[in-house]
């Protein structure tokens, strides 16, 4: 039996840290619910909705600025990252020593 949801969760911001049951609800309706994903800071018209920014979204959203869910919608916050244990999706992010723009930094000598 599942357990029974509260339609308050679909305010970003309001649930905090979600249980799975939680996520797959809020998934479902942000999938099918173009007003919602567009409130949440997705984009209504793409249907790929990453575990990590719905959580993001349910735990710091607001549900008055949109521009500030967009940029958690958008962007893995580096402290995810670490809680989940995560460590090579963040080398992946982390630049290599030398990188100047673009170009590669020239030996000196």
């Amino acid at each position: 039996m599942k357990a029974k949801i509260d339609p308050r969760l679909l305010e970003p911001g309001w649930g905090g840290e979600i249980s799975p049951d939680e996520l797959a609800f809020l998934h479902s309706e942000l999938t099918q619910d173009k007003r919602l994903a567009f409130q949440w800071g997705f984009q209504p018209a793409k249907k790929r909705r990453p575990a990590w920014a719905v959580l993001q979204v349910a735990e710091f959203g607001d549900p008055n600025v949109r521009a500030t869910n967009m940029g958690l919608a958008r962007r893995q916050s580096p402290s995810n990252l670490e809680r989940k244990g995560d460590f090579q999706a963040q080398r992946q992010r982390d630049r290599p020593l030398g990188y100047l723009g673009g170009r590669r930094a020239k030996a000196v000598g």
